[in-house]
């Protein structure tokens, strides 16, 4: 037996570790379909919101939007949401599977108004916090309303605050 005044022994060198090849392959392949899904999302949102104004759909007549209200509210980046919540009513003899709106927003500072094409959510429950499904989820039969909401997160900041024009620009119907 040695002895060991100092009180510490010697321990084994720790193992060399390795990721094997093909961890790091799956790895970059994650990656690159995280920044695939990323940049067309980009650019399916860019060609939606162009600022041009989108002619009615054939079907807008039959659905009416009323009961307009906007709220804003800090979003989890640190900016502003503006939440436009309303009615839509089928007022046609088809059933509605899907729809857009484009929301037109004036600004106080004299410039070009501010345009945004987003589809149209429907408000599933209030409590305990919003829920929005898509209206394929729950087709809007003809005579039926309910409630949306549409979520904007790049209304700029010089807008006039007031309720802005909402209008149908796609309609999917059955």
């Amino acid at each position: 037996m040695r002895d060991n005044s100092a009180g510490l022994e010697l321990l084994p060198p720790d193992p060399q570790r390795t990721m094997s090849p093909r961890i790091w392959m799956l790895a970059v392949l994650a990656v690159l379909l995280v920044l695939v899904v990323a940049a067309l999302a980009t650019i399916h949102r860019n060609a939606e919101n162009t600022g041009q104004v989108h002619a009615p759909a054939p079907y807008a007549a039959q659905l009416q939007l009323s009961g307009l209200q906007v709220s804003e509210a800090t979003n989890g980046t640190g900016g502003q949401s503006v939440y436009v919540d309303g009615i839509v009513r089928n007022a046609g003899r088809q059933t509605l599977t899907a729809a857009a709106v484009q929301a037109t927003f004036q600004r106080t500072d004299g410039s070009a108004p501010y345009r945004e094409t987003l589809p149209l959510t429907l408000v599933r429950t209030r409590e305990p916090y919003v829920d929005l499904q898509p209206i394929s989820a729950a087709p809007l039969q003809p005579g039926t309303e309910r409630e949306f909401r549409l979520i904007l997160d790049a209304v700029p900041a010089a807008w006039d605050e007031k309720v802005p024009d909402v209008r149908v620009v796609r309609a999917d119907v059955r």
